[in-house]
């Protein structure tokens, strides 16, 4: 804002007393002068800030993705298998199609993802050979950023307000930035997709620049099927806006709308037929004219429906308490409350036409092209709170977060616009219609964000209730699982990694169902849950779990329903949680050993922890957040009766300058002490647990609620952005009087 307001007269119009028509001559040229003066610089700052705004953001990009590039900690040294995120699964066949490339090898043997991805860092392994994604997921960085900009400004916003933005919402939460450091062939295929939808705009647009955004769309659909087929769909919003135009003058003048539509799909298939040509050449090469692997996998594993609403609170609002390892969506990606109510504003505003046509066609289509791209995948298969973290499959929604901090900026304009209302007297009569825009994005958001998952007890008559065979690693369930929100809760313990990923079957009907595309099974402290991802047969079933499990006879199998509970979630601060989001251990706790004691040593611990609250194995476990808990059952009743003490052998994680951890320790749900730890050696702290604290069934449920949990790149003890408290070695019971 100038200090000179331009819109205003320096002078008052009346004449005074003592003015002369000569003096208000000479006030009015010395305005028009000054306004003169101001107006064109102003003009022109303006226009070299929106043209200097591009260079700007993507030099910040880089910067920014170079650090983060360097800190990263799971960057592989070179291109070595199972090596930092090339021992992860998706990567470790990205990295196998590449060597196979580099040998000159395009046989079906090494391939499994479609291959253009792999093509891209082929050639430029050359170039950065320890690095060969480097440059190309920093090339589609930069496009993305340049595409999302253009894209704002057809939404209103100016340059600049949509290069803040994307800066924002990507180098604002590290795991966006993760996304695109990490090789996931979604860095090429999210610039791709968002091209598609600027082609669309620009085709609607009615400038000579229409053609080159038809060209646009069809090469992004085209290619789209060598990189990532499913995300096709997310285009199909396009392809509907570039039709409407020729579709609407159907009724008035069928010929003229037949032409316009010829011509449209004539300059879409210019771009459209050698993208496919490349992606079905390269398809033919490697597999001829046979569907890859990945294909016929995919197709097994396949989308249900029926899981969106289900997915919609475990992966988007709260998976807690039914998944205690794991966070939503809305969590860590902070704008997405305000997206949904600024989505909701919009689709308001637009049906009471206070947003003009063109840009209402806009709004839709990119507001639908989200909604189907969220929806395809809320209902795939294989898409789980512990794979969205663990695996950092959050990389789904990469080109999505852009578009949807645009729309929380505009909710946030209609919060200042409705301001407006009460300083101007000619924005008064649009101050109803901004409230009731902005009281339905508050309800929207409420209804989107106010939930949470568990899981409440199946009554069941005896003779449905499941048995367990630990001999033949069988529990057959007798009343089989007879909703798709029943679980199966299966007291076995064993490597985590056989557990989440091993060999197990469910026979029901004659037929044999197999893990990961029928159902899933996830890691709970004290066993496993079972979950259905398509209908069961409702006879009697039988699951076979893997062989490296070893099952806990002295526990029945349970029956139980997954359930999304409209209420507050279980990330509001602790003094208003809901007491339920405690109870994410259905199961009891395995039985201690001979010698009662837990040893943090990465094989023994693993089925005594409740996930979500540890870290890895490092020489012992570090207490990661807030809260960590431990659940496990006494080997003797007279133990719980008489008292006993819990001693945990740890250290704490102090850096220089910090000061001692504050520890609450609870037991069962009750507060009995609080530990005070200044040392970063091992010590042994102790609480008291008396008698009648613990049940007949000797389960007990440890938490340790270290209250000022540090990061450590906080205080420059490297990148790590953990909550840290206590390096957990050893947990013991000590008996009354031992």
């Amino acid at each position: 804002m100038s200090i000179i307001d331009t819109h205003r007269p320096l002078e008052p119009e009346t004449a005074s007393p003592t003015s002369t028509p000569a003096i208000r001559d000479a006030a009015r040229a010395l305005r028009d002068a000054l306004v003169v003066r101001t107006a064109a610089p102003r003009a022109r700052l303006s226009r070299w800030a929106a043209f200097g705004v591009t260079p700007i953001g993507l030099l910040l990009l880089v910067l920014a993705f170079r650090h983060a590039f360097r800190r990263q900690p799971t960057q592989p040294n070179d291109l070595v298998p199972d090596h930092g995120w090339w021992a992860w699964y998706d990567q470790s066949k990205t990295l196998e199609a590449l060597m196979a490339f580099r040998a000159g090898d395009f046989g079906s043997t090494h391939q499994w993802y479609p291959p253009l991805y792999a093509l891209i860092g082929t050639a430029f392994s050359f170039v950065t050979v320890r690095h060969p994604f480097f440059l190309p997921n920093l090339a589609g960085l930069l496009c993305a950023f340049w595409l999302t900009v253009r894209i704002a400004r057809a939404i209103g916003f100016s340059a600049i307000a949509g290069a803040a933005i994307f800066l924002l919402v990507t180098i604002g939460a590290a795991t966006q930035l993760e996304t695109w450091i990490e090789p996931w062939n979604t860095d090429l295929a999210s610039p791709l997709i968002l091209l598609g939808l600027l082609g669309a705009i620009t085709a609607v647009s009615g400038t000579t620049q229409g053609r080159w955004g038809m060209i646009g769309f069809g090469v992004a659909f085209g290619l789209m099927p060598a990189i990532r087929p499913s995300d096709d769909l997310a285009l199909l919003p396009a392809a509907a806006l570039i039709a409407a135009g020729p579709i609407g003058d159907w009724t008035r003048d069928r010929a003229t709308a037949l032409r316009g539509l010829v011509r449209r799909a004539v300059w879409c298939a210019a771009g459209f037929v050698p993208a496919i040509a490349v992606a079905l050449l390269i398809h033919i090469a490697i597999w001829g004219l046979h569907p890859s692997g990945y294909m016929a996998m995919s197709k097994q594993t396949g989308f249900e429906w029926r899981l969106i609403p289900l997915h919609w609170v475990t992966l988007v609002a709260d998976p807690r308490p039914m998944f205690s390892v794991g966070v939503g969506l809305i969590e860590v990606y902070w704008w997405l409350p305000f997206a949904f109510a600024g989505v909701a504003a919009v689709l308001f505003l637009a049906l009471k036409g206070r947003i003009e046509g063109p840009r209402r066609r806009v709004h839709v289509m990119l507001i639908a092209a989200v909604a189907l791209h969220w929806a395809l995948y809320l209902s795939y298969r294989d898409l789980h709170p512990t794979g969205l973290w663990f695996y950092h499959n959050y990389h789904y929604f990469q080109w999505t977060m852009p578009l949807l901090g645009l729309y929380a900026a505009i909710y946030a304009r209609l919060g200042l616009a409705f301001i407006g209302t009460w300083l101007s007297a000619p924005a008064r009569p649009l101050r109803g219609l901004w409230l009731q825009a902005g009281l339905i994005g508050v309800a929207v958001t409420v209804l989107a964000t106010c939930w949470r998952a568990q899981l409440s007890p199946v009554a069941l008559s005896p003779d449905k209730t499941p048995i367990l065979d630990p001999a033949s690693h069988e529990i057959v369930v007798p009343g089989g699982l007879s909703s798709m929100r029943d679980v199966l809760l299966m007291p076995v313990d064993g490597p985590a990694h056989e557990l989440y990923f091993g060999p197990h079957t469910l026979t029901a009907d004659g037929r044999t169902l197999h893990h990961f595309s029928d159902f899933r099974v996830f890691i709970l402290a004290g066993g496993g849950m079972l979950t259905p991802l398509r209908p069961l047969p409702h006879t009697p079933s039988t699951v076979h779990f893997s062989g490296a499990l070893v099952a806990d006879p002295s526990v029945t199998p349970r029956v139980m329903r997954m359930n999304t509970v409209f209420g507050l979630p279980c990330w509001v601060p602790r003094h208003i949680r809901p007491a339920v989001c405690a109870d994410d251990a259905p199961l009891p706790g395995p039985r201690l050993p001979e010698r009662p004691q837990i040893d943090f040593n990465s094989r023994m611990e693993l089925a005594y922890l409740v996930p979500g609250g540890w870290s890895e194995h490092a020489d012992g476990r570090w207490t990661l957040g807030y809260s960590s808990d431990v659940v496990l059952r006494l080997r003797d009743p007279a133990t719980a009766k008489a008292g006993f003490a819990i001693d945990v052998e740890a250290a704490g994680f102090i850096p220089r300058g910090a000061a001692m951890l504050l520890t609450e320790v609870w037991v069962n749900g009750h507060h009995l002490d609080d530990w005070h730890v200044g040392t970063t050696a091992n010590t042994t702290l102790r609480v008291d647990v008396p008698p009648g604290l613990v049940g007949p069934d000797g389960a007990v449920r440890l938490s340790l609620r270290v209250l000022n949990a540090r990061r450590p790149r906080d205080y420059g003890v490297g990148p790590d952005t953990r909550l840290l408290g206590l390096r957990v070695r050893a947990i013991r019971v000590v008996p009354k009087g031992a």
